[in-house]
């Protein structure tokens, strides 16, 4: 939830608040800002709240993806409700049409390369908050929204990204009553304050580094964290010695194959051995020793000179 002078603004699915992430506040701009992440499909309501020392009358107004036109909203504030949800555009007094997440269609047409997309800024959702004064009644008419063409190249850098769709008519609780207002003060021509949540794809964000991506073990307790990683060193100290046991095996074939067509030729020594010994001992002086430094084509060897 982005709280910003005196207004509380958030995006809600399943009645439950968005994370955001990297909030920013500007007060030369007076605007707040943040990223959430999206899901296509998804029903979201914005969740507007004033502070109920802040005595004034507002108004809400939604921009969606960068059109300047609102979309919808309500009044809250002094004599009012200090909160209020905005949950679609109403198409009859009884039925409206949800907020959805929708992916952007992507073509390989080349055509549209250079063709801009019909959408200001996708993936935004723009919340003015405006100090008004209730002038009267009013009376009821459907608030017609254009839904601009949303196609794009699938080379493009908006592809992969969201916008915010209108989806099927549904039921909904009868209208309340409309009502007129004007600026509260002459100085009142922007809003008093402004809210953009900039949302994107889970895994966009991750990758960005916008959001933090998730951890296996971030619900468990130390105890069970300390068995996991216990549990994870055996695998690990396992694998290794099945690793080091299956390498030890293929040298093991290997060296047997080698053996089997190896021929091992075995010569007569060059070292001829004098007939007579002495008590078992072997006289290998140079006068019996004749050294041979190779052989001819016949096989026969030279003799060195002694």
């Amino acid at each position: 939830m982005l709280d910003f002078r005196s207004y509380k603004v958030s995006v809600r699915v399943n009645d439950q608040d968005v994370p955001i992430y990297r909030p920013e506040y500007d007060e030369d701009t007076k605007t707040a800002t943040c990223w959430i992440a999206s899901e296509e499909g998804q029903a979201f309501t914005i969740f507007c709240q004033q502070a109920e020392s802040f005595r004034y009358t507002s108004s809400a107004e939604v921009c969606l993806d960068g059109s300047r036109k609102p979309a919808t909203g309500i009044v809250l504030g002094k004599g009012r409700n200090y909160f209020g949800h905005i949950t679609g555009v109403r198409v009859s007094q009884t039925s409206r049409r949800p907020f959805e997440f929708a992916s952007l269609e992507t073509t390989d047409d080349d055509a549209y390369l250079d063709q801009p997309l019909g959408l200001k800024a996708p993936g935004t959702i723009h919340v003015q908050m405006s100090r008004v004064r209730v002038t009267r009644d009013s009376v009821w008419k459907p608030r017609r929204v254009p839904e601009a063409a949303s196609i794009v190249h699938e080379k493009s850098k908006k592809a992969g990204g969201h916008i915010t769709r209108l989806g099927k008519q549904e039921v909904a609780a009868p209208a309340p009553k409309p009502i007129k207002h004007k600026p509260y003060h002459p100085s009142d021509i922007d809003p008093w304050v402004s809210f953009e949540f900039r949302y994107r794809p889970a895994a966009i964000l991750q990758a960005e580094g916008i959001m933090p991506k998730p951890q296996a073990s971030q619900n468990n307790s130390p105890h069970e964290d300390d068995d996991d990683e216990m549990e994870a060193e055996h695998k690990a100290e396992i694998l290794a010695l099945e690793a080091e046991q299956a390498a030890l095996d293929a040298r093991r074939a290997a060296l047997k194959a080698k053996a089997k067509n190896i021929n091992i030729k075995r010569e007569a020594s060059p070292i001829r051995v004098p007939r007579n010994t002495v008590a078992g001992v072997i006289d290998l002086t140079l006068e019996y020793v004749r050294i041979y430094f190779g052989g001819d084509s016949t096989g026969r060897f030279t003799e060195s000179p002694p």
